[in-house]
């Protein structure tokens, strides 16, 4: 929205867990089979919409960019929510926020990556994160 019809209406961004570089591995593999095939497809990390809006300037206009990313859910050697990579979360030009957390696990012992992805919205898991954009927004 504020690359294509600019920044006159906002004037802060808050983005938490936001694959903002794209999703990879099995959570690109298995988004589809949630039933949000095109979003999924478009959100991939080697798809011409997620690079399209990755080309050039990823904090455009006078907006003040912050992003929120789950830390702690390492999965295949790579720091995450479970769902969003930190690396896929930050911004160039973004004040880049990372919420320290884990993955959390069913009652088989297999790991519900999308459990802290979710939860980060969630206040009475993660109460830092209603804190930082408390901060943000005063």
């Amino acid at each position: 929205y504020i690359s294509q019809f600019g920044a006159d209406s906002v004037n802060k961004l808050i983005m938490i867990g936001t694959p903002n570089h794209g999703v990879y591995g099995q959570v690109d593999s298995f988004c589809g089979v949630t039933g949000a095939a095109i979003e999924c497809k478009e959100m991939s990390s080697d798809n011409n919409f997620i690079k399209t809006l990755n080309t050039g300037d990823e904090t455009p206009n006078n907006v003040k960019y912050y992003t929120i990313a789950g830390s702690g859910c390492v999965l295949g050697g790579i720091d995450g929510d479970g769902i969003s990579r930190v690396d896929s979360v930050k911004l160039d030009g973004a004040e880049n926020i990372k919420i320290l957390g884990k993955c959390e696990w069913d009652y088989s012992g297999i790991p519900n990556q999308r459990a802290f992805h979710s939860n980060l919205l969630n206040p009475d898991k993660y109460p830092n994160v209603l804190d930082y954009i408390k901060k943000i927004l005063t």
